[in-house]
């Protein structure tokens, strides 16, 4: 709750009760015509409606990024994308066109960065 209210501007400081702190970010998420809220690198499940967020309006979206299906489902995602794995000369182009080719690496970083992206999952 304390990370998606401060994301989103909402204060709960004052509040001490769950029930209190849900409703006044389901609230907040409500009055927003639509809502997209993203969690990324989810490793258990959430219980989405005791945080305050009640996907089952339709003013509010929900993207979690995941390695775990069972997450997926626990929390009731309506649609999984699978997404695979960059081979490594895929993820260094990646790399390189987000730096947009305009700096060049010296041998020392580019080393260093090409063996992070081979550790990568």
């Amino acid at each position: 709750q304390d990370k998606i209210a401060r994301f989103l501007g909402v204060k709960l400081e004052d509040e001490d009760e769950e029930a209190f702190r849900a409703t006044r970010l389901n609230r907040f998420l409500s009055e927003k015509k639509i809502s997209v809220l993203i969690l990324d690198d989810v490793w258990e499940n959430i219980d989405m409606k005791r945080v305050g967020c009640n996907f089952a309006v339709d003013c509010c979206r929900l993207i979690v990024t995941t390695r775990s299906a069972g997450v997926c489902h626990q929390i009731g995602c309506n649609i999984l994308i699978p997404v695979v794995k960059l081979g490594k000369d895929e993820a260094w182009k990646l790399f390189t066109e987000t730096l947009n080719n305009a700096r060049e690496l010296g041998p020392e970083v580019e080393k260093i960065a090409k063996s992070m992206a081979e550790v990568c999952d």
